[in-house]
């Protein structure tokens, strides 16, 4: 997403229980290119709360659950990376991958690549 580094990007994604068995997921987090800005946060919430690191998601048979993202960037200017990893607790090869990214004061950024 991009936006002004005052506003926090609010990304959402669906997770879909495709299969015919409950489920838990294993949520794990990692955040790239390095790491988020020095300055940045971010948080994820499921229907179990509001989380910052691992967590598990139960799902029934067949059902969905949208994930928010948050990141904030506290006014500073840069990009950042956060991705999700889902796991089935059921069926360990089911892995998938999501990744959620802000980039904010891009003009800036542009700006400042050019300075001697």
């Amino acid at each position: 997403m991009l936006n002004d580094p005052n506003t926090i990007a609010a990304l959402s994604r669906d997770v879909v229980n495709l299969g015919t068995q409950n489920d838990t997921y294993d949520i794990s987090v990692s955040t790239l290119t390095g790491h988020l800005p020095p300055g940045w946060t971010y948080e994820y919430q499921t229907s179990q709360g509001i989380f910052t690191g691992p967590s598990t998601l139960p799902l029934a048979a067949g059902a969905s659950e949208t994930i928010q993202v948050r990141i904030d960037s506290h006014g500073i200017a840069g990009g950042g990376l956060v991705e999700l990893t889902f796991t089935s607790q059921g069926n360990p090869a089911v892995v998938r991958t999501q990744r959620f990214s802000k980039v904010s004061n891009p003009r800036g950024i542009f700006e400042a690549s050019l300075a001697p």
